[in-house]
């Protein structure tokens, strides 16, 4: 029957982490979580319980933990000169309680040399690999196979190096104290790119760090990251157990197997953070800075390395308060709310438009370029060069200083005005007192008046306007006094179709029309006083047929002399 004996383990400060992930809230992570036991319940079994066999090394205990999710991450160590297995039991339970499953082994015989050892730890990684095929075993489908350290003390540190340098997939290094004879030292035999982590005793006097692990971590490549941790006072066994330095050892192979193994950078940081039972400490490797990395956030860190996601910003939003002024024919002026305030600073503002079921647009610009100033306060734009009667649509986009864009935003659509169109079908009429003269026009759609403009026809002549500033729809007709006889003049033309002027107008003044006044009044007869009918009109200067206008209806009867007589229809 399998034998296989739990271990609980006090539920303690750290969360489980779940495996190949790296965590960017760090904030659970601490030298206290990281040297006590993990949160995970531990259980072992052996090689009785069906763990291959194999021939380079002897017995294997697996501690690993339970109710896990995803793939686990493991680290095979075996024990040093003269030493049994049991010599490295105080790590199995406190690495799978933080996650990772441990094998230990024993060797064939406790006296085996470094190489003996470096062929145990080859041998075990294929024995600990088919753990994770073995139908029954309790690693079934659990165990990651790429990811694997190996470890181990005095001889069986010297034997995980070695093995590094034959396996260049091997993740992690953890020596213990590490022992390799001197005279067989040199940069060849360690060149290798598994990061590895020493351990060393100040006082040991089996591998004196002088001669062992200094000279080790010298001959370790520079581009492999690396760390020693000489322990004051410590002796040849002193990282035998997690507890070692007052648990500072724990900590420190924890935090290493984490950053290569698992690849939590949260644990980088504690490994820059000197032991206080440290005598010699020195490393190679970074960390990185965590932090907020954008620099339109309010808690921007100019020395993170990595976003966390924790960046904050002024809260700045869309553009409010869009409308439109003064649309007519060819413009039309947008407006928006002033979007600075005492914590959001305009950059640029950019509003597009275009006629609706086209694909290009036109844009206007307040604020150019972008980082030019902070200090756009536009609140609206004139818009020139419409089309008539067009709908447009139109988005709004603005950049803060000290906050993230807002994009494309603020739609909508707006419809210009018809064309203005000018009057037309101009006459104009000399009446018989030489001074006057009649103009009569017709007009094409809805306008709200018309200017008239004459002047004498000779060249640098100045106009004067006709019935002031303008003869307001719908009369049609207007007289001039004050003329000149004899002289010839020019009259001009145009129409507004807004009362109170401006822009809104038709596109041009139109004519000229030329007239000549009479210079004298000619009678042909005796019968001089009598008078030609020129025009009838109503009220409103409409030319009207006097038979078809209803009862009670005023007309105007207009004569060559400039004599006008009114006349009331009765029936």
């Amino acid at each position: 029957m399998k034998r296989i004996v739990s271990i609980f383990l006090s539920l303690l400060l750290i969360p489980a982490f779940s495996f190949s992930q790296t965590s960017t809230d760090c904030s659970a992570v601490t030298i206290i979580s990281a040297t006590n036991n993990g949160t995970n319940t531990v259980s072992t079994y052996f090689e009785s319980n069906g763990i291959r066999n194999g021939d380079d090394y002897f017995g294997a205990t697996v501690y690993y933990p339970q109710n896990t999710t995803g793939m686990l991450a493991s680290i095979i160590i075996i024990p040093g000169y003269a030493n049994y297995e049991s010599s490295m039991q105080y790590w199995g339970p406190f690495l799978a309680s933080h996650g990772i499953v441990c094998m230990t082994i024993g060797t064939n015989s406790i006296f085996d040399l470094v190489n003996a050892r470096k062929e145990a730890l080859q041998d075990a990684l294929i024995s600990l690999k088919s753990e994770n095929t073995r139908i029954g075993s309790p690693l079934f489908n659990k165990l990651d196979a790429n990811r694997i350290a190996l470890g181990g003390w005095s001889m069986g540190g010297g034997g995980a190096q070695l093995a590094a340098v034959e396996d260049s997939t091997i993740k992690a290094i953890i020596a213990l104290c590490p022992w390799i004879d001197p005279t067989q030292i040199t940069s060849n035999l360690l060149n290798h790119n598994s990061p590895i982590l020493f351990f060393s005793g100040q006082i040991d006097a089996i591998a004196p760090p002088s001669t062992h692990a200094n000279v080790h971590y010298s001959y370790t490549p520079n581009t492999t990251d690396k760390l020693l941790y000489e322990i004051s006072l410590g002796g040849h066994t002193v990282a035998n157990s997690p507890s070692g330095g007052q648990g500072e050892v724990g900590r420190m192979a924890l935090s290493w197997l984490k950053k290569y193994l698992i690849e939590d950078s949260c644990y980088c940081p504690l490994l820059l953070d000197t032991p206080l039972t440290a005598s010699v400490y020195q490393t190679n490797i970074t960390c990185p800075k965590y932090g907020c990395t954008d620099q339109l956030a309010l808690n921007y860190d100019q020395t993170a390395t990595v976003d966390d996601g924790s960046c904050t910003y002024v809260s700045c939003g869309a553009i409010t308060g869009v409308n439109l002024t003064d649309v007519i024919h060819d413009r039309a002026t947008f407006n928006w709310d002033n979007m600075n305030s005492s914590t959001c600073d305009v950059d640029q503002i950019r509003f597009r438009y275009r006629e609706v079921g086209t694909s290009s647009y036109s844009t206007k610009t307040m604020g150019v370029p972008t980082g030019s100033g902070c200090n756009t306060s536009n609140t609206s734009k004139l818009v020139l060069g419409l089309t008539p009667s067009t709908t447009y649509e139109y988005d709004f986009k603005i950049w803060y200083c000290n906050a993230s864009t807002v994009n494309w935003h603020a739609n909508g659509q707006f419809t210009t005005a018809p064309q203005c169109d000018n009057v037309i079908n101009i006459t104009v009429t000399p009446l018989n007192n030489v001074t006057k003269a009649y103009f009569c026009w017709d007009s094409v759609s809805t306008y709200a008046f018309v200017r008239l403009k004459y002047r004498e026809d000779v060249p640098g002549s100045s106009f004067s306007n006709i019935g002031g500033m303008g003869v307001n729809s719908p009369i049609l007709c207007k007289e001039k006094n004050g003329l000149t006889p004899g002289l010839t003049y020019r009259v001009m033309w145009r129409t507004w179709c807004n009362p109170s002027g401006g822009p809104y107008r038709s596109p041009q003044w139109d004519g000229p029309v030329l007239w000549s006044q009479p210079s004298s009044i000619r009678f042909a007869d005796a019968d001089f006083d009598k008078k030609i009918l020129i025009r009838i009109t109503d009220i409103l200067a409409r030319e009207v047929n006097p038979d078809k206008v209803i009862d009670k209806t005023t007309l105007f009867y207009i004569y060559d002399d400039g004599t006008v007589e009114k006349k009331i229809i009765i029936e």
